[in-house]
């Protein structure tokens, strides 16, 4: 008797899933049938490249540097920590000023306090002994013009030399 049920049980299970299931399916399309698709065609598009920067540059008026502090003069030695100040025509972001010397030493660029328009160019942690050539160049990080052309730029730094041992000087 326990089988009976069980292959009754089964029986039903499988006749739900086989006959009723889908005969709901059925009806249930027949009643709610389903608007036919159409496919339409894509719109037509009309490609036109972007306008280039060529085409949308605005005249671009390079920064001109209007002096230099220390003036160059290789006879003079400066301390290897002396800053090389710029003053430009108008602000730029020093982020886009790409600036190289020759060693090559780590520079770091900013701005002098409450005045946007001095760049100050600085070693990191000094410049070395001898002539440094820094070079600022034209173009910006991103490929613009910033400057009307490169600016070079040469010093000569020099530690101080101490006084011999024993000298007047070096007892003071």
């Amino acid at each position: 008797m326990k089988n009976f049920i069980i292959k009754r049980k089964v029986l039903f299970f499988l006749a739900v899933i086989f006959v009723i299931v889908p005969a709901s399916l059925f009806l249930l399309s027949i009643l709610f049938p389903k608007e036919p698709v159409s496919i339409k065609p894509a719109p037509e598009i009309t490609i036109t490249p972007f306008p280039t920067d060529e085409e949308t540059r605005q005249p671009i008026t390079p920064v001109h540097i209007e002096s230099v502090f220390p003036e160059e003069n290789l006879k003079e030695s400066f301390f290897p920590i002396q800053q090389i100040e710029l003053t430009l025509s108008k602000t730029i972001d020093p982020a886009n000023v790409v600036v190289m010397s020759e060693p090559k030493v780590v520079i770091k660029i900013g701005f002098r306090p409450n005045n946007p328009t001095v760049l100050i160019i600085s070693p990191d942690p000094v410049w070395e002994s001898g002539i440094t050539t820094i070079r600022v160049a034209r173009l910006s990080n991103g490929g613009k013009i910033l400057f009307e052309k490169d600016f070079v730029y040469k010093i000569n730094t020099k530690f101080p030399e101490a006084p011999p041992l024993g000298s007047p000087e070096y007892d003071e």
